[in-house]
């Protein structure tokens, strides 16, 4: 049994070519509910993004937009606490956060 004040270290890597294995084994299949969500999450250009809807937002606007390249995953320091935002384009002080305050809702308070 570990030691309660020892301190735990996780780390999780998913066995290689495990994407491959779930691809073929979505090809062997006429009907899977949900298909093209999963498809699209086994792609390997998530480019830095961290949920679905972030890639959609840089598969179906950034990129078909040619906007600027955004800083994915930008943070500040509000107080004591680690503000993280979906899309940062520093070079125009714009900043996108695609689920608002739904996924956020400490952020509101946290508001100057």
């Amino acid at each position: 049994m570990p030691d309660p004040g020892q301190r735990a270290e996780f780390s999780w890597s998913p066995p290689p070519k495990s994407g491959c294995m779930l691809r073929d084994a979505m090809a062997q299949r006429t009907r899977m509910r949900r298909r093209d969500d999963l498809a699209t999450a086994l792609v390997a250009d998530w480019d830095g993004v961290h949920s679905s809807l972030e890639h959609r937002y840089l598969r179906d606007v950034e990129r078909p937009h040619a906007l600027p390249r955004g800083i994915r995953q930008a943070w500040a320091r509000r107080g004591r606490r680690t503000q993280y935002g979906d899309v940062l384009y520093d070079e125009y002080a714009v900043a996108v956060e695609l689920d608002g305050r739904a996924a956020h809702p400490g952020a509101a308070q946290s508001q100057p």
